[in-house]
């Protein structure tokens, strides 16, 4: 939250002074990038399974784009972006069966949480040396890929069995990325941070015994730091 009223604070600042003046510029942005991912079942489950396999997702973020400003300050552009997401959670029960305590632990790794592709920008310029563009990436038909593994291990009393069940998906589809962008600018050479923010989610959905468990990992912002050429 502090990161966006920063940007917002920027933005304004820039804005009670002039349009970005005409310029293009080639930019690598590199950073990271954070989500979760959740696990939903229907019937709902009653034991707090589910909640307590809530987990966060963090990963890298890329960039590679290209962008110009006319002299009214508009912005358009294009480029590529990239973002890969990894992260785990687990719960735990202990009953009592006969004399002994059965326990169980449940793990959910996602071992892969990817988007991926092209994109068309389009934004508004303010300032000169100190540049905000903020802008929309709009992400045409961009790879979604997530892999999730869920694992149970039961342990009573000398006994241990494990098992593991690996749920996958890839699609294509559009990407929607609100960018706020600040820039230094210099004579031949540009760099700056970036902040994007994005609903997007994936989904899988699988039936076993007529229970439905959804597994659903989504992006929530990324910060990316960026270098490139003025000209």
């Amino acid at each position: 939250m502090k990161r966006i009223f920063l940007f917002i604070g920027l933005w304004a600042l820039a804005a009670t002074t002039s349009y970005a003046q005409e310029a293009s510029f080639l930019n690598f942005g590199y950073g990271t990038v954070q989500g979760t991912t959740e696990l939903t079942q229907d019937p709902a489950d009653t034991t707090g399974m589910t909640s307590g396999l809530k987990h966060d997702l963090a990963g890298t973020a890329l960039g590679l784009s290209y962008t110009s400003v006319d002299d009214s300050g508009w912005a358009w552009g294009l480029g590529y972006h990239s973002y890969s997401l990894t992260g785990k959670g687990d719960w735990s029960s202990t009953t009592l069966v006969g004399a002994t305590n059965l326990d169980v632990v449940w793990e959910l790794e996602t071992t892969e949480f990817s988007l991926k592709g092209p994109y068309l920008a389009l934004g508004y310029g303010f300032g000169e040396t100190f540049r905000v563009i903020p802008q929309f990436h709009v992400g045409i038909s961009n790879q979604f890929s997530l892999k999730e593994t869920l694992t149970s291990t039961r342990t009573q009393g000398d006994l241990t069995a494990t098992g593991s069940d690996n749920y996958q998906t890839a699609k294509s589809g559009n990407l929607v990325v609100l960018v706020l962008p600040v820039y230094y600018a210099g004579e031949s050479f540009i760099f700056g941070a970036e902040y994007h923010k994005t609903g997007n989610t994936v989904e899988i959905a699988e039936t076993t015994n007529e229970v439905v468990s959804t597994y659903k990992a989504s992006i929530a912002n990324s910060l990316l730091f960026t270098v490139g050429y003025l000209f």
